[in-house]
């Protein structure tokens, strides 16, 4: 992987796990990601709109099959997310819900056609070992059900992950403009608030997402939300950063969450979970060494 794009993947761990903090703490967290999701979408208009009114020419097809396929796994991958954090502890969900390499490596090898050598075979795979051992908590155990869903919704969580990582890969790799690319992270996160929207509009009155204040949790996490997965967009934009490896790469804000959820949450279990992330930083060596 190149230099930058290893750098920009890193500077967006230290924002996705900052935001995941602030979406555990609130009340609901799924209700708070619907409204930080739609001040994103107003911020990123203008962008959108710029790009709309001066782009050069129109985008391929494939373009809008990628972003439809994102949008909609990006709305699952949210609301799947929120349950997770309502259901469990961010040291125990947010590690799993970072295990998505096992799935990309797939997807990569059957629609992008990337191969993967041994090395980045081995470190994947090491990556996805570590984020599971985080979860594995000792001594005293949470309730078994409460366990299963967190365990469960932060699987979901994994593999809503994988498979838009692998869409917008293909994705980028037709948009060359910066601004072509914000243009599309609008469109996407626009889709992403609106199959939020379908998903809980059934499920719970309108007047808990608009009564309960909690307004600078929402810009935060609004804010740091696309600002992060544009630093991911700009590194699966360059073609030789596999996007199986800009994925696993990623899996290091796990370490992050975990710091998070033992000091700042109080959370349980905190050595044992940290000691088992130093098996990702040996993943991530290999994930991001240097091929010849």
């Amino acid at each position: 992987m190149p230099i930058l794009a290893i750098s920009l993947v890193l500077l967006s761990c230290f924002g996705h796990a900052a935001w995941n903090l602030l979406a555990k703490r609130r009340s609901d967290p799924v209700a708070a990601l619907w409204r930080s999701l739609l001040l994103s979408v107003v911020l990123l208009a203008p962008f959108s709109l710029t790009f709309l009114l001066h782009a050069p020419g129109r985008w391929p097809d494939q373009v809008w099959y990628c972003l439809l396929t994102s949008s909609a796994s990006q709305a699952l991958y949210a609301y799947a997310l929120g349950r997770a954090y309502r259901c469990g502890d961010l040291s125990l969900a947010y590690p799993i819900a970072r295990s998505a390499p096992l799935f990309v490596a797939v997807w990569a090898l059957v629609w992008l056609g990337e191969p993967i050598d041994a090395a980045g075979g081995v470190g994947i795979v090491t990556v996805v070992v570590g984020a599971v051992l985080l979860s594995l908590p000792a001594g005293r155990q949470p309730r078994h059900a409460a366990l299963a869903r967190t365990i469960g919704w932060a699987v979901l969580t994994a593999l809503c992950t994988s498979v838009y990582s692998v869409a917008d890969r293909a994705a980028m790799l037709q948009i060359p403009s910066g601004l072509g690319r914000t243009a599309y992270l609008h469109l996407e996160f626009f889709g992403m608030w609106a199959g939020l929207t379908l998903l809980v509009c059934r499920s719970r009155p309108w007047k808990e997402f608009a009564v309960r204040s909690e307004r600078t949790a929402a810009v935060a996490i609004g804010v740091l939300q696309p600002l992060t997965y544009l630093l991911v967009l700009s590194a699966l934009a360059m073609p030789d950063a596999g996007v199986s490896y800009v994925v696993a790469l990623r899996q290091f804000s796990a370490v992050i969450g975990v710091v998070f959820g033992w000091r700042l949450l109080r959370e349980s279990h905190g050595w044992m979970r940290l000691l088992s992330a130093v098996i990702m930083v040996v993943g991530l060596a290999l994930v991001a060494a240097p091929r010849r």
